[in-house]
């Protein structure tokens, strides 16, 4: 199992740009988490910081129950694999997974080409490296590239060896910074899969960095959206998605967007867009804006339903299973609506460009934030598929 990290009030700046503001994060041993965020957020400087790479202005950090502020990151029993993947091009993949073992293994004499001839020692420690190098390359699939060069491989083999280099030191953890940007859509899919794979067969602590949502959200146990320096939300990625704490956290989690709308109350809490009354009431206080994930929008025949609002197809994206469909209403203080229907539902109606069509809310998936966007507890007043009223 995994060791735990602990990062207590760390604070880091470049000059006069603050790029961490009093960050405290408590990964649990054995656990995958996801620093996700926009570019610039800090998410990248939190690893090095973990890493050792990087010293904070202020805070602490502790792994494995032992604080780690004065070590240099050799020293820390952790590992990192970088966006790059750091690969030495002069060296064999056989070589470049060895070289942690030869660094830690061999003394500076032994690192010599002519002392493996006059060191018994030094020959019998190679022979050992050298077993866990193919057994390590066995397990990952690369053992028949352990003589290539890395110019020789391919962006995915590529990856492979800088794994296979992370984990012949046995780290109890795994610092990741956005290693899977390089590679195409399709083995970007392909790594996602065997990341995971890889954690639950180690047991060890992982900790991700990617502005991609989509790997955040599918490999993690928890994810912790960044922000300005700051973390916004942490939690489970279903936590995230249904019950973002924040309208920052509810935009920027989802593909695609959530749709924002805004909407008045009076001084009983009932809400009204356009107004248009909904059957909708909330709870602590004036609400800005209720927003309602894609997949919470139904779309119906124009003309069906006169309480509902009318709008035109803008744009149709062809998703396989499903289609996602931009909408342009009427009312000119609102831009676009987006919609993902299933490729059953788009059956049923003339989903095209211009086509004219009705949309009601499924107000029980909806989220409400005040003016602040801090989120605020709602109540439905009628069914799952609310409508909205005259």
């Amino acid at each position: 199992m995994g060791s735990g990290v602990v990062l207590q009030g760390i604070g880091k700046a470049f000059g006069a740009t603050r790029v961490l503001s009093d960050v405290s994060l408590d990964v649990m041993p054995g656990e995958f988490l996801s620093l996700v965020g926009p570019s610039g957020c800090g998410k990248s400087t939190l690893l090095r910081i973990i890493a050792g790479l990087e010293t904070p202005d202020r805070g602490t950090v502790a792994i494995a129950g032992r604080h780690v502020d004065h070590l240099p990151g050799r020293e820390r029993n952790v590992a990192m694999v970088f966006q790059s993947y750091a690969l030495y091009p002069h060296m064999t993949v056989a070589d470049n997974i060895a070289m942690p073992l030869t660094m830690r293994r061999l003394n500076l004499a032994e690192r010599f080409p002519l002392i493996r001839y006059l060191s018994p020692r030094r020959l019998r420690i190679m022979r050992e490296i050298r077993a866990e190098v193919t057994a390590l390359a066995s397990q990952l699939e690369i053992a028949p590239l352990l003589a290539r060069k890395p110019a020789q491989l391919s962006g995915g083999q590529r990856q492979r060896v800088a794994l296979a280099r992370a984990m012949v030191r046995h780290p109890s953890v795994f610092l990741m910074d956005e290693p899977l940007s390089n590679l195409d859509a399709r083995l970007r899919v392909q790594m996602r899969g065997e990341l995971a794979e890889l954690h639950r067969r180690l047991g060890a602590t992982f900790i991700y960095v990617t502005h991609d949502q989509v790997e955040a959200m599918t490999m993690s146990s928890r994810v912790a959206l960044m922000e300005g320096g700051r973390i916004l939300q942490l939690g489970a990625p279903a936590d995230l998605y249904e019950r973002p704490a924040s309208l920052k956290v509810a935009q920027f989690i989802g593909s695609p967007a959530i749709n924002v709308l805004p909407v008045s109350a009076d001084g009983s809490g009932k809400v009204s867009l356009f107004g248009r009354r909904l059957p909708l009431t909330i709870a602590g206080g004036t609400p800005a804006t209720i927003a309602i994930r894609p997949e919470g929008l139904r779309l119906s025949a124009s003309g069906g339903d006169a309480a509902a609002l009318g709008a035109r197809v803008h744009r149709v994206e062809h998703h396989g299973a499903e289609r996602i469909v931009q909408l342009r209403l009427a009312e000119p203080s609102l831009d676009a609506l987006v919609c993902r229907l299933s490729e059953n539902e788009a059956a049923h109606l003339v989903v095209g460009e211009g086509a004219a069509l009705s949309v009601t809310f499924d107000l029980a998936r909806a989220h409400v934030f005040d003016a602040e966007g801090r989120r605020l507890s709602t109540a439905v007043a009628v069914g799952s598929t609310a409508r909205l009223r005259a």
